[in-house]
């Protein structure tokens, strides 16, 4: 998977189309959040879980820590 696709699947699809082909069925989904932005947003709500952290970061590294570690978490997925 390539750098700048990293994470850009939807988390939470939601079913648009199901359709059957013979054993198999194929669903398809759109309109979810991204796994990147969700792993972020985890991330995020981790760290401001802890005081300490509110008080010595910005609002800005607080965001962009959070997207690096939900970048990092997405890397090892595809190992």
């Amino acid at each position: 998977m390539e750098n700048e696709k990293l994470g850009q699947e939807t988390a939470f699809p939601s079913v648009s189309d199901i359709s059957h082909n013979g054993n198999d069925t194929m669903i398809s989904g759109t309109n979810g959040m991204s796994k990147r932005f969700y792993a972020a947003c985890m991330a995020m709500s981790g760290m401001l879980s802890a005081p300490h952290i509110t008080i010595e970061k910005s609002i800005e590294q607080i965001i962009t820590e959070s997207y690096l570690l939900s970048d990092e978490l997405l890397k090892q997925e595809i190992l």
